[in-house]
Order: structure tokens, then C-alpha cells, then sequence
């Protein structure tokens, strides 16, 4: 249920990304909540998804931040065994 939420909250914070004076914010809260899901999540395939979606909503903001949140995807795809799906 929370990981839904979580993930409900980030969508909606992505779509309002046009909103000029709070695009900062949007974003940084919309990366926050889909790292929450990330943590929510038990499967590491799903949680890797929800990494890159974090990374790519903070890498407007934030690149170093965007870099190291990457780099949580990138090791749960490794430790999922799927390799092909780490795209740098």
C-alpha cells in the first residue's frame, strides 16, 4: 500500500515539473518519493526501475546526486543477474 502511495506522489510531482517557480523543489520531492519506493520494494529488478526514475527526475537539479543514485540502480540490476539493462 505505501509503495503505491509513494509511487502515486512521484508521478504526480513528475507531471507537475512545468510549474516554473517550484521546478527545484517538484523535482527533488518527486526523486525523494520514488526513492522511497525504491526502499519499499522487496524485488531488486523493481527496485533498480524505481532508482533510475529517481536518478532521471534529480539530474536536472542535481547531477552528482543523480550519479550516485545511478549507481544503487546499477547494483541491484548486477545483483539481479540483469546486466543488460544497465544503460549508462
Amino acid at each position: 500500500m505505501a509503495k503505491e502511495l509513494y509511487e502515486r506522489a512521484a508521478n504526480c510531482f513528475k507531471l507537475g515539473k512545468n510549474c516554473k517557480d517550484n521546478i527545484n523543489i517538484l523535482v527533488a520531492l518527486a526523486s525523494e518519493a520514488y526513492l522511497k519506493v525504491a526502499e519499499c520494494e522487496v524485488d531488486e529488478g523493481v527496485a533498480a526501475s524505481s532508482y533510475v526514475e529517481a536518478a532521471n527526475c534529480i539530474k536536472r537539479v542535481n547531477i552528482s546526486e543523480a550519479v550516485k543514485i545511478m549507481e544503487r540502480a546499477i547494483e541491484c540490476y548486477c545483483n539481479t543477474g540483469n546486466i543488460r539493462m544497465v544503460r549508462l
